[in-house]
C-alpha cells in the first residue's frame, strides 16, 4: 500500500468584505480603467502589499524600478516594464480575488492606455511615483502606499483627459 501524505493546510484568504465589495463594485461599473472604483481597488493592492509583501516580491519590484531607468529603454521596452511594475505590485497582495480582474486590467486595458498617452508621459515622473509606492510598500507603509496609488491614478486620469479617452 502507498504511502499517503497528510495534506497541506492552506490558510484562508484575509478577505474582508471591503475587499469583496470593492471587487464588485468594480465589476459591476462601466469605468473599470478610470474613476474611483480604480483609485480603491489598486489603493486595496497597496496596502495589502505594503501588509503582505515578501521579500521576493521587494526584489521583483525593485528589479523592474532599476530597469525602467534605463535611459536607452524603447518607449516600448519601458511601457512593458510599467505594466509589469503594476503587476509586480497587484502579486504583492497576496490576494487572489483581487488579482483576477487587475490581472485582466494589466494586461489588456492598461497596454492600450499606455499607447494612447505615450507621447505625453514623462518617464522620470511616472518613475518616481511608481518608486513613492515601492518605498511606501518597502516600508510597510499602508496608507502611505494608498496616497501613493491614488497620485499616479491622478497623473495618469489628467493625461488620459488630454488624450481624450475620459
Amino acid at each position: 500500500m502507498p504511502a499517503t501524505n497528510p495534506p497541506i493546510p492552506l490558510s484562508q484568504p484575509d478577505i474582508t468584505r471591503t475587499e469583496i465589495d470593492a471587487v464588485t463594485d468594480v465589476l459591476h461599473t462601466s469605468t473599470l480603467t478610470n474613476g474611483s472604483k480604480l483609485d480603491h481597488f489598486e489603493g486595496v493592492c497597496a496596502r495589502l502589499a505594503a501588509d503582505r509583501r515578501s521579500a521576493a516580491h521587494l526584489r521583483e519590484i525593485e528589479d523592474v524600478l532599476v530597469a525602467a531607468r534605463d535611459p536607452a529603454l524603447s518607449d516600448e521596452a519601458w511601457l512593458d516594464l510599467d505594466v509589469r511594475f503594476h503587476r509586480a505590485v497587484a502579486t504583492s497582495a497576496e490576494n487572489r480575488v483581487l488579482m483576477v480582474p487587475l490581472s485582466a486590467l494589466h494586461a489588456i486595458v492598461q497596454p492600450r492606455l499606455n499607447e494612447a498617452i505615450r507621447p505625453l508621459i514623462v518617464r522620470d515622473d511616472i518613475d518616481a511615483e511608481h518608486g513613492a509606492i515601492f518605498g511606501a510598500i518597502r516600508e510597510r507603509d499602508g496608507a502611505a502606499a494608498t496616497a501613493s496609488v491614488e497620485r499616479h491614478i491622478d497623473t495618469l486620469e489628467a493625461l488620459y483627459r488630454r488624450v481624450g479617452v475620459l
